[in-house]
C-alpha cells in the first residue's frame, strides 16, 4: 500500500471519528431540546391552569347567606338548570331532577357545583377540550348519581321531602 493511501486512510478514520463525535454531541442536544421543549409545554400548561383557576367562578355556598343573597342565587341557578341542563341534557336527567329539588338541600350543593364547573369550563371563549370531556364524563354522571339517591321518593306530583330545604329556620339563614 502506498504512503499516499495510508494517508489517505489515516484522514478517512480521523474524518469517521469527528462525524461519530458530532453524531453523538447532537444526538445530546436532541435529547436536551427535547426535555426542554416538554418543560416548556408543562410551564404553558400550569400557567394556563392557573389562569383559568384565577377566572373561574367560585361554587355557591348555600349557608349563611342572607335571604336575599339566598334567593338570587337560587334564581340564578335555577335558570340554569331549567333552560340549559333540563333542555340539553332532558334525555339523560329527565327522570332525574324533579322539580322539588331546590327543596333538598344536598341537591342545591350538587347542581350549584355542577353549575360552578360547567361555568368555569364553558364561560371561557373557546372551551378547553379536555375540561368538556371531564364534565361530561366525571362531574355530570356523578351529580346524576347523586342525585338520584338524594331525590329518591320524589315524583312529578310528589316530593319525598315535608318542607323545601331549609337551615336554621328558613332557606339561608344560619
Amino acid at each position: 500500500m502506498s504512503e499516499e493511501s495510508i494517508n489517505l486512510a489515516k484522514l478517512v478514520y480521523r474524518l469517521r471519528t469527528q462525524l461519530e463525535g458530532m453524531q453523538e454531541a447532537v444526538g445530546k442536544h436532541t435529547a436536551q431540546i427535547a426535555a426542554l421543549t416538554s418543560l416548556a409545554q408543562l410551564i404553558q400548561d400550569q400557567a394556563a391552569t392557573e389562569e383559568e383557576r384565577g377566572a373561574a367562578r367560585s361554587a355557591p355556598v348555600w349557608d349563611g347567606l342572607t335571604r336575599e343573597v339566598y334567593d338570587e342565587q337560587l334564581a340564578r341557578l335555577a335558570e340554569w338548570v331549567d333552560e340549559h341542563l333540563r333542555v340539553a341534557y332532558r334525555d339523560y336527567l329527565g327522570k332525574t331532577i324533579h322539580d322539588c329539588w331546590p327543596h333538598h338541600l344536598a341537591a342545591l350543593w350538587e347542581l350549584g357545583n355542577l353549575w360552578a364547573e360547567w361555568n368555569r369550563i364553558y364561560d371561557a371563549g373557546q372551551p378547553s377540550l379536555t375540561g368538556a370531556l371531564a364534565w361530561h364524563d366525571r362531574w355530570l354522571p356523578g351529580v346524576k348519581s347523586r342525585l338520584t339517591e338524594i331525590m329518591e321518593g320524589c315524583r312529578e306530583d310528589r316530593c319525598s321531602k315535608a318542607a323545601p330545604a331549609r337551615l336554621n329556620g328558613w332557606a339561608g339563614a344560619r
